[in-house]
């Protein structure tokens, strides 16, 4: 992805997080830098500023223009948003973002079984040590849990995708 490609996504993904309500560029700037610190140069301000005002063009920021200064106010669904990306010619692989996240957990929830394997043999061979053993084998199994929910709630969006 290009580095204008990259502005354009990042500041899409920050504006769909938030809800404007008349504020100023330099709220909305100083917002975005702090969360993108890599587009905090001045190099990129006029990128920045530029994108808002075509956000505003296409009737996604509401303006309201004062002596000097103008207030931006919120006028999108996240829809309308990722629209605006794919008329600028970006395109977002979503699949393949939700397969790598998917791979990530499967990754996870193998170790997760493979600890609550090696917690059994423990117990077998230190059974002094039973109660506190199961104890901490009772957390793995609640993070087991909380994996495969993970991986069906990602399994049900990438169905959708």
């Amino acid at each position: 992805m290009s580095l204008n490609h990259e502005l354009n996504y990042s500041l899409i993904v920050y504006l769909s997080n938030i809800e404007l309500k008349n504020s100023e560029f330099k709220i909305i700037y100083k917002g975005f830098t702090t969360a993108y610190p890599s587009f905090s140069t001045d190099v990129y301000y006029q990128y920045i500023y530029r994108t808002v005002r075509n956000l505003a063009d296409c009737g996604l920021l509401i303006i309201q223009q004062f002596d000097y200064f103008c207030k931006y106010t919120s006028n999108y669904s996240s829809e309308e948003l990722y629209n605006f990306l794919l008329r600028k010619g970006i395109k977002l692989n979503f699949a393949t973002e939700l397969n790598n996240e998917a791979n990530k957990l499967h990754i996870n929830l193998e170790k997760m079984r493979l600890e609550i394997i090696f917690f059994d043999k423990y117990i077998k061979e230190f059974p002094l040590l039973k109660d506190t053993i199961l104890k901490v084998k009772e957390n793995s199994e609640q993070q087991l849990v909380y994996l495969e929910s993970q991986i069906n709630v990602l399994n049900k969006i990438r169905s959708q995708v």
